[in-house]
């Protein structure tokens, strides 16, 4: 949810205070919805009340300009708290005088959204008035104000753009989310269409695919032979790329025939003349369009994995081996080789010990040393794997013997050095290595140092092993 939200505020709070619990988080944000709310009302004079008053003006004649008494109160710092409000103010609209003084207006502060000019709504903007009482030709005249204020029936689906911030977060998004719709207007181009049956009525579908709710217009729900009862959408509908929700009249289920298919859903009814959508889930349920995906044939085998298992089958099984490289462990021949005393295995695991040891001779990981001297020779710790407790890993205890081993030193590449070698690269591969320590093959002249002692005898690795991490 913090991840997600649109106001930038939310989320600060939400960060600042782990321990906030989602009620907690929702409690916050209805509080800054409804102040936020109450800010802009003050800011832009929005209101349906300030609608209706300022739609009344329009029609009355020009006012007339301030007596000289409000003049003298109009930017008055020292208005006393106890006078009644006698005027009106012409900065907020509001009763004058203020009982803070000039500071306590409303406007105080403020920029006029029509003129940017300070300390004064746009409402009360004599500029604004001045514009509105000018003459103007038929064709530039503005709307009447019962015009301007009818969309303001359908604010209960969140009409209003400017509350997106506090829509993020409402319960009504919570619980419904949104639906959308890929286009609904003129038709410019000739669009898939179906005739299905709705209660009975035959109605013409444009079948939109990126549709997630069926749609039809005001008019063709007036022509319903059955028409049933509407009632609220549960959810807002936004056309693709846009912000702002459809004006949505209701929703009703109704019963949807096709030649072949019948299914229930969901309409909804939207005003306008502008088409009527069906939604790809029902269209699929009617059998009106049919799924086609991966519909492409791989040219060859080798494209899958099931198709190189079954090429290369060696390479899908046991331990692998780098060719035509050897890793070399260097030692140091001034340090005195030691013979760490045997380490013994508890009684439970002896058995699975010798099972890991014949199958990692069978794997010519390991071999047996026999009728050579011993240098070096360490303990084995064993430990039972987590994710198969029946097995057991074996690893050497290295603390003596890795004193003897000269670090090798190689250079990291960095990510710069990443990027740029694979700057123009078109194919990528993931390998994921079994036991990949064991596919890098130590040199034999090195093999000696790795000597460890077992209940059935001296052996030492063949391959790069896993030793103790204490003997870091």
């Amino acid at each position: 949810m913090i991840q997600t939200c649109q106001s930038t505020r939310l989320r600060r709070y939400a960060l600042s205070e782990p321990s906030w619990t989602l009620k907690q988080l929702l409690d916050k944000a209805r509080s800054m919805e409804a102040a936020e709310r109450q800010v802009k009302t003050i800011e832009s004079g929005t209101t349906v009340a300030s609608s209706s008053v300022a739609a009344v003006r329009v029609q009355q004649p020009r006012r007339q300009q301030p007596t000289q008494s409000y003049r003298r109160h109009a930017y008055n710092d020292n208005t006393r708290a106890d006078d009644a409000p006698t005027q009106t103010c012409r900065n907020c609209g509001g009763p004058y005088p203020h009982a803070g003084g000039r500071e306590s207006c409303p406007a105080f502060g403020k920029s006029c959204n029509f003129c940017s000019k300070p300390n004064h709504f746009s409402k009360v903007c004599r500029s604004r008035q001045a514009s509105q009482q000018a003459p103007t030709t038929p064709s530039t005249r503005a709307p009447p104000p019962k015009a301007q204020a009818r969309p303001r029936r359908v604010r209960h689906i969140q009409q209003d753009p400017e509350h997106d911030e506090s829509h993020a977060v409402s319960p009504d998004a919570i619980n419904h989310g949104d639906d959308l719709v890929f286009s609904i207007g003129d038709q410019k181009h000739k669009q898939p269409t179906a005739t299905v049956k709705v209660n009975g009525t035959f109605i013409r579908f444009i079948i939109d695919t990126g549709a997630s709710v069926n749609i039809i217009e005001e008019s063709v729900f007036a022509k319903l032979s059955n028409k049933p009862p509407l009632q609220r959408a549960p959810s807002s509908i936004y056309a693709y790329g846009s912000k702002t929700p459809m004006t949505t009249l209701g929703a009703f289920r109704a019963e949807i025939e096709s030649k072949n298919k019948l299914s229930e859903a969901l309409i909804y009814v939207v005003q306008g003349k502008h088409g009527s959508l069906l939604s790809y889930d029902t269209a699929l349920q009617l059998d009106l369009i049919r799924l086609n995906v991966n519909a492409l044939q791989p040219t060859s085998p080798l494209t899958t994995v099931e198709g190189l298992a079954a090429t290369y089958p060696q390479l899908f099984s046991g331990i692998g081996k780098l060719k035509s490289h050897q890793v070399q462990l260097h030692i140091d021949q001034s340090v005195k080789p030691c013979i760490q005393p045997h380490r013994r295995v508890p009684f439970h695991l002896q058995k699975k010990v010798e099972e890991e040891l014949n199958s990692l001779l069978s794997q010519d990981i390991i071999e047996k040393v026999e009728g050579k001297e011993t240098l070096w020779l360490s303990p084995i710790v064993v430990v039972t794997k987590p994710s198969d407790p029946s097995k057991v890993r074996i690893c050497v205890d290295m603390r003596r013997a890795n004193h003897a081993i000269l670090r090798e030193r190689f250079m990291m590449p960095s990510l710069d050095d990443l990027i740029h070698d694979l700057n123009g690269a078109v194919m990528y591969t993931r390998l994921d290595l079994s036991a990949a320590f064991h596919q890098l093959e130590l040199s034999p002249g090195c093999r000696y140092v790795t000597s460890f002692s077992t209940e059935s005898g001296i052996y030492q690795y063949k391959r790069l092993f896993f030793w103790n991490q204490l003997c870091y």
